[in-house]
């Protein structure tokens, strides 16, 4: 009776195996975007911009009108898109943030929140509430193992890791990095040495609005785009964040890694053969909850983060 069935565990060991993965690589290219932006203009700017969750959906629906609007299909079209909701963060520091922030941190908060509900309105107003999906061509699933993956999401995975190589490489090892690291420490010292401390805000709010917007634009590309993308991203962006350290570029990474990982785990797990019951899966609608257990428990026991050091690096 003991060794009858160390194939069948094994075989099923897999099959749960290799979804949680390719799950969780996707997740993590997606997630980590938009978090590694906001980890980066929360360093620089010093408040938790809650608005800036809404550059995905900006950028996703960007990407659409250029696509299918403009004609320009979806590659150009999700440049345009890219690009275009950059404008639009560096916009809105300029004229709105950045007078806000000038008050207080807390009033920079409220504003956030505030303005991130009007770009959900404005969203909906202008493309309608029912999602939508970029004109990709149809093309079948790839096997691994039991399971499929998209070459759409093969994509996603492997443009994510061309990015987040590019940005370290231009964070350590350029001028502009060495600017945005030292504005992040102390923009006061950084600014009697001669560094343009406004100039150097003003590209980190492109690059990082322009980083959410590809966040956002995977997402479509995996799935669809609503005007719920914001929404569903803000807790589970601001967990790996906080888990990862305020600022901290590399740590949001990899706490987006682990939050991604959380999930699909959760997700995949059959809790009723863990408890001997009938099957029992969690709804995906759940997910938002492991962003929850994650917050608290990082602020809880370790409140600079996993990988922070206080929040003071970019």
């Amino acid at each position: 009776m003991g060794d009858q069935n160390p194939d069948h565990s094994r075989t099923e060991a897999g099959r749960v195996l290799v979804p949680i993965l390719i799950d969780t690589l996707v997740r993590t290219s997606q997630l980590s975007l938009v978090a590694v932006g906001l980890s980066m203009t929360w360093g620089i700017v010093r408040f938790a911009n809650v608005a800036h969750v809404q550059y995905a959906p900006v950028g996703a629906y960007f990407a659409l009108v250029a696509a299918s609007g403009l004609g320009l299909g979806v590659v150009a079209g999700s440049l345009v898109g890219i690009v275009a909701a950059g404008v639009v963060g560096v916009l809105l520091h300029l004229f709105f943030f950045r007078r806000l922030s000038s008050f207080s941190s807390a009033t920079a908060l409220i504003g956030s929140l505030a303005l991130s509900i009007v770009i959900t309105a404005s969203i909906q107003a202008i493309a309608g509430p029912r999602p939508e999906r970029l004109p990709l061509p149809s093309a079948p699933g790839i096997p691994i193992g039991d399971a499929f993956v998209t070459r759409a999401q093969v994509y996603v995975v492997v443009l994510t890791a061309v990015i987040f190589v590019a940005l370290f490489l231009v964070l350590s090892f350029t001028n502009l990095g060495r600017a945005i690291r030292c504005v992040a420490a102390n923009p006061d010292l950084a600014s009697s040495s001669g560094i343009d401390v406004r100039r150097i805000s003003t590209a980190v709010v492109f690059a990082a609005a322009a980083l959410a917007a590809t966040g956002g634009v995977f997402i479509a590309v995996d799935t669809s785009m609503s005007l719920e993308m914001g929404s569903t991203l803000l807790l589970a962006v601001f967990a790996a964040v906080t888990m990862g350290g305020i600022g901290s570029v590399g740590g949001s990474l990899l706490a987006a890694a682990i939050l991604a990982l959380a999930e699909s785990t959760v997700l995949r797990i059959d809790f009723g053969a863990v408890f001997g019951s009938h099957p029992l899966l969690i709804p995906i609608s759940y997910r938002p909850a492991v962003g929850f257990v994650a917050v608290i428990l990082v602020m809880l026991f370790r409140p600079q983060g996993l990988f922070g050091l206080g929040g003071r690096r970019a």
